[in-house]
């Protein structure tokens, strides 16, 4: 039931013009670094495929939850591919280096602005998504504080 909860709290939306009024969000996130040689693409898709979200079981339909977030890791030429093109991509998060990642960590709290203003980030795209990726990401961490 939590399970239900959290992800019609995150990713289904009332559209009145959708078939059944529904419809579920399907960003597509890529995260990369400054430095080619960091070799760090990766691309997040969420609900890729609103049809595999639910399937038949022996208790009712039950949510699909391989089928909520895909992740893949690209090359860097595969990378350079997709970023632009806004079928494949919504979002590109680059990043200066691996350690820009890394030193989050320490960072727990963060602020958009800030990581902008240190030049560790860069942010192109449909920046609507950078608000969705972190309410995702909030509501996560919500969750996992829970079961702690």
């Amino acid at each position: 039931r939590k399970a239900q909860h959290f992800f019609n709290d995150n990713f289904v939306m009332r559209d009145p013009n959708a078939p059944d009024g529904v419809r579920y969000y399907q960003g597509k996130i890529l995260i990369r670094t400054r430095k080619p040689q960091d070799d760090m693409n990766v691309l997040i898709k969420f609900c890729p495929d609103p049809q595999a979200l639910f399937i038949d079981t022996p208790f009712g339909r039950q949510l699909n939850p391989v089928a909520i977030v895909t992740t893949e890791a690209l090359s860097e030429a595969e990378a350079d591919r997709i970023e632009r093109d806004p079928d494949k991509v919504d979002l590109v998060i680059r990043f200066k280096d691996t350690q820009a990642i890394l030193g989050l960590a320490g960072r727990p709290n963060a602020d958009v602005a800030q990581l902008l203003i240190e030049n560790l980030v860069q942010i192109t795209g449909n920046f609507g998504h950078m608000f969705k990726f972190g309410a995702i990401g909030k509501n996560v961490q919500a969750a996992v504080k829970e079961f702690l």
